[in-house]
C-alpha cells in the first residue's frame, strides 16, 4: 500500500535533516544554532533559515559573520533553532543574466528513494532573485512571465558541460537524505519531495532545501503548474508514478537507494 502523507518533521525541519546529515561537499557549509549556542566562524555572505518555513518567507541573506548572528537571534525568538549556511555562488544560463536553482524531485519510501529522469531549472529572469514564495507574494507582474522563469534540463546541460555528473551527486545527497529519515517514515508511507541545490560553475550540486509536496498540489496540474515545462513532467511523473506503485520498475522514476 502506497499513502501520499504530507508531513515528516525529520525531514522538513532543516535544523533536524542537516544536523542528521552532517558534513558534505554535498550541501554548504551549514551551522544549527540553538538558543545559547556561540557562533564564530569567518566569511561575508551566508543565508540564515528558519528550520520549518519555507525559501520565499524563511531565508534571509547576511553580507557579514555579524549581519548572519542577528538574524539567527530573531529566528531564534520564535523558533527552536537556526540554519546558517554559507552561501554558494549559483551559475548562470544563457537565457539572459539569469542565476537559478536546480528543483529535483524524489520519492521517499521507508523501504526505498526514487528521483525523477528529469530535472529544470527555477530561473531568476526580469528583476526577479529567485522564483520562490516571496516573489510570488510581492511581485503583481509575478504570473505574467511565470514560464519565463523554468529553463529545461537541455538548457541546464547546455550550459553546463558537467551536468551529466552532477546528475549522479544529486542522487547521492538523495540517498543520503532518504538514509536519515527512512525509519521515521510509515510503513504504508510515501512522501513527494522538491529537493532543490544551488549549482556552482564546475556544475557541483549543493542541497539547500526539501520540501514535501502535498497531494493537493497535483491535484490539477493545469492550474498548479502555470509553467509548460513543469506541467509536462508532473504528467510524466504522475503516471510513471502511478507504475511504479503497481511494481513496475521500468520508470521515469530512478531508485537511488539499492
Amino acid at each position: 500500500m502506497w499513502v501520499w502523507e504530507d508531513a515528516l518533521l525529520s525531514l522538513s525541519c532543516k535544523a533536524t535533516l542537516f544536523e542528521r546529515l552532517g558534513d558534505s561537499e554535498l550541501w554548504p557549509e551549514t551551522w544549527v544554532l540553538r538558543r545559547g549556542d556561540a557562533w564564530d566562524v569567518s566569511g561575508t555572505d551566508f543565508f540564515v533559515k528558519h528550520p520549518r518555513r519555507g525559501g520565499g518567507t524563511g531565508t534571509r541573506r547576511a553580507h557579514s559573520v555579524d549581519a548572519a548572528r542577528s538574524l539567527a537571534h530573531k529566528w531564534l525568538q520564535t523558533a527552536e533553532a537556526a540554519v546558517i549556511q554559507r552561501a554558494v555562488q549559483p551559475a548562470e544560463l544563457p537565457l539572459g543574466p539569469s542565476i537559478f536553482e536546480l528543483r529535483v524531485w524524489g520519492i521517499l519510501r521507508r523501504g526505498g528513494a526514487w528521483v525523477w529522469q528529469n530535472h529544470r531549472a527555477k530561473t531568476a529572469l526580469r528583476g526577479c532573485n529567485l522564483m520562490n514564495r516571496r516573489v510570488q507574494q510581492k511581485k503583481k507582474e509575478f504570473g505574467a512571465f511565470y514560464d519565463h522563469n523554468i529553463a529545461s534540463e537541455q538548457h541546464i546541460r547546455d550550459a553546463l558541460p558537467g551536468y551529466d555528473d552532477a546528475k549522479l551527486l544529486v542522487r547521492e545527497a538523495v540517498r543520503r537524505v532518504h538514509a536519515v529519515v527512512r525509519d521515521d517514515i510509515p510503513p504504508t508511507a510515501f512522501f513527494f519531495v522538491g529537493f532543490d541545490f544551488i549549482l556552482d560553475s564546475r556544475a557541483h550540486p549543493y542541497l539547500i532545501e526539501a520540501n514535501i509536496k502535498p497531494p493537493a498540489r497535483f491535484e490539477n496540474i493545469d492550474v498548479q503548474f502555470p509553467s509548460p515545462i513543469v506541467r509536462r513532467m508532473a504528467s510524466d511523473a504522475l503516471d510513471a508514478l502511478a507504475h511504479l506503485m503497481q511494481g513496475n520498475c521500468q520508470t521515469g522514476w530512478i531508485r537511488v537507494d539499492a
